[in-house]
């Protein structure tokens, strides 16, 4: 943005909130938003373009009058355009972390506690080095969970520290790792729609994990693999403890019942407002919302299914393609 920020043809506001897209019969012309509590209106010269995610591209649809009519209704929201997909069809890449202890001090948990933090610090302040210099994921594999399949269908994120749990962001004192089993190709399907029609108001979420009987196998046989890298020759030197779930969990329905608790989003939400040609999509193949004109979506929500890995190198792509096809619209 740094680059673009100074342009004449360019207005970036911060901190405002579109309430709504602005219809001119089936065109879109522009947007209503909200700034310190005081509305605004704004028309494009050219098109609108959605880039709010795959959460609130789809929120933004349904508080414009666009998507299910039965939502809608209930939401409070008059409904302008029917167009079932929008919403559904969310596809999040699931994870489950599990944890071990280290035997010997190679982590970056002990690298923030006592004298060792105090170093950390000095190395990160005069050569932006050690632990506080450092990604959260340095090292990631992928993996087949069945040796027939023809590419992986696994990513193991390997985190050189352990915590209790996620949300404190705290480290444990003694050393540990945590290996997160994470499922590139879910079958689950969940979706996301709104409650008001007040844009203030969260979108409901239901991501829906470990919803199929693939996804529940997928999960079982990934939880197992990181327990035989874990348990390795090379690392032996290194093993301590398993942490979670824990060596006594051994039976494939005792993992399944961990795997229950232990699965979360990976923060790879996408396929809201997915690209098709039936009647569930909510895009064409150049980014154009079916029965709607003047507005596309430039964002994972577009993707027919979920990339394999990471999804933030495909936005960004996603974006440089969307560019390209608005420019030879245009011209």
């Amino acid at each position: 943005m740094k680059p673009a920020k100074h342009r004449k043809n360019l207005k970036i506001e911060i901190e405002a909130l579109v309430k709504k897209i602005i219809f001119d019969g089936r065109r879109a012309a522009g947007v209503e938003f909200l700034k310190n509590g005081v509305s605004h209106t704004v028309f494009a010269n050219s098109e609108v373009i959605l880039s709010g995610g795959a959460f609130n591209s789809p929120q933004l649809l349904e508080l414009s009058g666009v998507g299910q009519p039965k939502i809608l209704k209930k939401a409070g929201v008059e409904v302008f355009h029917d167009l079932p997909g929008v919403g559904n069809q969310l596809q999040d890449h699931q994870i489950i972390r599990m944890r071990w202890r280290i035997a010997r001090k190679v982590t970056f948990n002990e690298q923030v506690y006592g004298w060792r933090a105090m170093r950390s610090v000095i190395k990160y302040l005069l050569k932006r080095s050690g632990v506080l210099s450092m990604p959260t994921l340095p090292i990631s594999a992928f993996a087949k969970t069945k040796p027939e399949l023809s590419s992986p269908d696994l990513q193991i994120q390997v985190f050189p520290g352990s915590y209790e749990n996620l949300e404190a962001r705290k480290l444990d004192p003694q050393p540990g790792v945590t290996l997160g089993a994470t499922m590139l190709r879910p079958e689950s399907r969940g979706w996301v729609h709104i409650t008001s029609s007040n844009a203030y108001d969260a979108p409901a979420i239901f991501h829906n994990l470990l919803e199929t009987e693939g996804d529940r196998k997928t999960a079982v046989l990934s939880m197992k693999l990181c327990r035989q890298l874990m348990e390795a020759n090379a690392m032996s030197d290194l093993y301590g403890c398993e942490l979670t779930p824990g060596k006594d969990i051994k039976k494939d329905d005792e993992l399944l019942d961990a795997a229950r608790d232990l699965v979360q989003s990976n923060w790879h939400p996408t396929s809201t407002c997915r690209m098709g040609t039936d009647k569930l999509s909510v895009v064409d193949e150049r980014l154009r919302i079916r029965g709607l004109t003047n507005i596309r979506i430039a964002d994972a929500s577009i993707m027919p299914t979920a990339v394999s890995g990471n999804t933030n190198a495909t936005c960004i792509m996603i974006g440089e393609k969307a560019s390209d096809m608005i420019l030879e619209d245009q011209r």
